[in-house]
This record gives C-alpha cells, sequence and structure tokens, in this order.
C-alpha cells in the first residue's frame, strides 16, 4: 500500500507427505480466509490428489488420507470434528485459551 503497509491478497497452503515430503497438493485462499475455513479445501483437494496417484500406480499410501498434522491456527471444534467425520485422525494443536467452563454445552448431562 502507499503507505508502506502491505496487505495479503492471498495465501497458500501446501499438503505435504510427511513420509515422503511430496507435496500433494497446494491450494490458494483469499487473505482474509481463516486457517479453519481453508482447511475444508485443502484436505479434500490433497486427498484427490492422493486418489489420482493411487489410479496411476505411483508410490502412495493405498489407504489415501489417514492423518492430518497442523499448528494452533487450524484448531476448531467444527474443523476437527469434520476430520473425524471422515475417518481421517488430526494432530492440531490447543492454543492457549485459558480455564474452560464447559455448562451448557451441546450434549451436557444435566447433573443430579
Amino acid at each position: 500500500m502507499k503507505d508502506g503497509r502491505t496487505r495479503l491478497a492471498y495465501k497458500a497452503e501446501q499438503a505435504v507427505d510427511l513420509d515422503t515430503g511430496a507435496i500433494v497438493a497446494t491450494t490458494a485462499h483469499r487473505g482474509a480466509t481463516g486457517d479453519t475455513t481453508s482447511l475444508e479445501e485443502t484436505v479434500p483437494a490433497a486427498g484427490e490428489a492422493v486418489a489420482e496417484q493411487i489410479t496411476t500406480g505411483q508410490r502412495v499410501h493405498a489407504a489415501g488420507i489417514e492423518e492430518v498434522v497442523t499448528d494452533k491456527g487450524y484448531h476448531s471444534r467444527a474443523a476437527l470434528a469434520k476430520l473425524a467425520e471422515c475417518g481421517v485422525r488430526s494432530y492440531v494443536s490447543e492454543p492457549e485459551l485459558g480455564r474452560r467452563k464447559w455448562r451448557g454445552k451441546e450434549g451436557e448431562q444435566a447433573a443430579t
């Protein structure tokens, strides 16, 4: 920008096979897109790329994507639940949130 500030227009994410270090997919998102939102696009793109490699006979994991490792920016209940629904094990750092209040949350059993 004219005053010297930089405004992020796009951000790129890469999905990497941790065994080989190979980038299996890349996605680009608007700069203001949150990490938890962009994860919903990057993981399926990686899954499609891995599935394509399996059909062409390239050396990849036959089971497809089994695990996802991210930093704490990707941590949200909704994102973790979606990964679990897809059968993907997640390793996501939990940010420091302080003491949590569990009363009144969905699925809580009434204490008697």
